[in-house]
C-alpha cells in the first residue's frame, strides 16, 4: 500500500527525535518520566511538597533515560511498566501522545511490547491496547477500501506518524480513527437527511449535485462508500429557503387554503412527470428566480425542518416548468383524495361498541375467579368503584353522553 508520509517529517529530519524537541516539550518528557522514578532513602516518587535536591534527582535520571535513545528508554519501560503503582507511564504516555511532537515516545513503547510478545518466554505479559496503528490494521478499523483509506491519508483527516524502527513505515492514530468515525456516526445518512426534508433519496442526491446541500462525508471526500450529511447543512437550506420566502400569513396555514398554491408534494409530482430536477428547481429558489410563500405551521408548533413548510404560487410554477418543458403533454396533476374524517359521534359510537363487545368477556363471575387465582387481598366491589369512577369520569369529559357507560357496567 502506497501510504503518504506525513508532512512534517521531511527527508533529512534527524534521526534522533529527543535532539528535535524545543525546551517545552523536553521538560513535559522529563517530568512524565521522572514520575517514576523513586528517589531518597524511602523511595519516595516527585510530588509538589518533595524536596528540591531529590526532585533534581530524579530529573537527572530521568534525562538519562533520553540519552541513547531508545535502548535506555527501553530499559526503563520492561522496568517500570509490570510494576503495580497508582500511576500508569502506559496511560501517561498515551495522553502525552496527544501533543505531535511527544508521540514517539509512545510508538516506541509500543513497538517494544510488540518485540517482546514474539518472543519464546516473554519477559511479562502485558496488555496495552495500541495508539499508534500500521496501515492496514488501520485501513480494517476502518473498513474502507485501499483506494478509500489513501484519500483519508492523502486529505489528511488521519493524525499519523513515523515509526520508531523503521521511519519509513506510517503509523496511524487509531484515536483520530475514533474521532473520524465518531463524527461520522453523528452526520444523516442520505436515507435520514431525506427524511427530513420529506423528500426521497434521489431528489436529496440530486440538491447535493446542483450545491443546494452540501455533503461532508463520500466516496470522492472521505473515501467512505455511503454519503453523509452534516445535520447543520439540513437545516441550512431550510434557513435559506425561509430566507427567501415572503413573510408568513396568518390565514394561510395550508395549501389549501392559499387556493393558488402549489405545496411540496404537487411540486415533487409535476417535476417528476416531465422529467424536470428537484435540485435545478431548488437551485433556482436559493437564487431567487422563484419566490416561496412560509406557511404557518398549525398552531405554531415547529414541525422539523421541512420544506412541506413552503408552497410556490402557481402562475410562477408554472412558468418555471413550462419554460423547460413547454411541449409536453402532461395530464393535470390531481391530488390523491383526502380519507375521510371521523366525526365526534361515529367515534363516540366506535368506542361504545368496543366497550360491549368487551363487556362480554368481563363480567362478575370472571373478577371473582381472577380474584380467586391471582389477587385474593383484592375486593370484588372496590375494583368495581373504581372501574365505575374511571369510565364515568371519561364518559363526562370527552365522549358527551353521560350513563350509558355507567348503565352498561351495572347491567353486568
Amino acid at each position: 500500500m502506497n501510504t503518504a508520509a506525513p508532512e512534517s517529517l521531511s527527508a533529512g529530519e534527524v534521526v534522533d527525535p529527543i535532539r528535535r524537541l524545543g525546551f517545552d516539550d523536553l521538560c513535559r518528557a522529563l517530568l512524565c518520566l521522572a514520575e517514576f522514578i523513586p528517589v531518597g532513602e524511602n523511595g519516595q516518587h516527585i510530588h509538589p511538597a518533595i524536596e528540591n535536591d531529590l526532585c533534581h534527582q530524579a530529573m537527572e535520571q530521568a534525562a538519562d533515560i533520553l540519552n541513547d535513545w531508545p535502548a535506555n528508554f527501553h530499559h526503563f519501560c520492561e522496568q517500570t511498566l509490570p510494576k503495580k503503582t497508582d500511576i500508569d507511564l502506559a496511560s501517561r504516555l498515551y495522553h502525552l501522545a496527544d501533543r505531535n511532537t511527544l508521540a514517539f515516545l509512545r510508538v516506541a513503547m509500543e513497538e517494544l511490547l510488540e518485540e517482546l510478545s514474539r518472543l519464546p518466554d516473554p519477559p511479562f505479559q502485558l496488555m496495552i491496547e495500541r495508539r499508534f496503528l500500521p496501515p492496514e490494521d488501520a485501513r480494517r478499523r476502518l473498513g474502507l477500501s485501499e483506494q478509500g483509506f489513501e484519500i483519508l491519508l492523502s486529505t489528511r483527516q488521519l493524525r499519523t506518524t513515523r515509526g520508531m524502527k523503521d521511519r519509513h513505515e506510517v503509523l496511524v492514530d487509531e484515536e483520530s480513527i475514533r474521532e473520524l468515525l465518531g463524527r461520522r456516526a453523528r452526520m444523516l445518512s442520505v436515507s435520514g437527511a431525506a427524511y427530513n426534508l420529506d423528500l426521497d433519496e434521489e431528489e436529496l442526491l440530486d440538491l447535493i449535485r446542483h450545491g443546494c446541500l452540501k455533503a461532508a462525508s463520500g466516496p470522492s471526500l472521505d473515501g467512505f462508500p455511503d454519503v453523509r450529511l452534516e445535520t447543520g447543512s439540513v437545516s441550512g437550506l431550510y434557513r435559506r429557503v425561509e430566507q427567501r420566502a415572503e413573510p408568513s400569513r396568518e390565514n394561510v396555514i395550508t395549501v389549501e387554503i392559499f387556493g393558488d398554491g402549489v405545496g411540496l408534494e404537487e411540486v415533487r409530482e409535476q417535476l417528476k412527470a416531465r422529467k424536470l430536477s428537484f435540485g435545478q428547481w431548488q437551485r433556482a429558489v436559493l437564487d431567487g428566480a422563484v419566490t416561496p410563500l412560509r406557511l404557518n405551521p398549525l398552531g405554531g408548533e415547529f414541525s422539523g425542518h421541512t420544506l412541506r413548510e413552503f408552497a410556490f404560487r402557481r402562475e410562477g410554477f408554472e412558468a418555471y416548468v413550462n419554460q423547460r418543458c413547454p411541449a409536453a403533454q402532461i395530464p393535470p396533476y390531481l391530488p390523491a383524495p383526502k380519507k375521510r374524517e371521523m366525526t365526534v359521534s361515529e367515534m363516540t359510537d366506535l368506542l361504545m361498541g368496543k366497550w360491549d363487545r368487551q363487556q362480554q368477556t368481563f363480567t362478575r363471575k370472571g373478577v371473582e375467579s381472577y380474584e380467586s387465582d391471582a389477587v385474593e387481598s383484592c375486593d370484588v366491589a372496590l375494583l368495581g368503584m373504581l372501574a365505575k369512577g374511571i369510565f364515568e369520569r371519561s364518559d363526562a369529559a370527552t365522549l358527551g353522553r353521560p350513563g350509558k357507560l355507567h348503565r352498561h357496567y351495572t347491567s353486568a
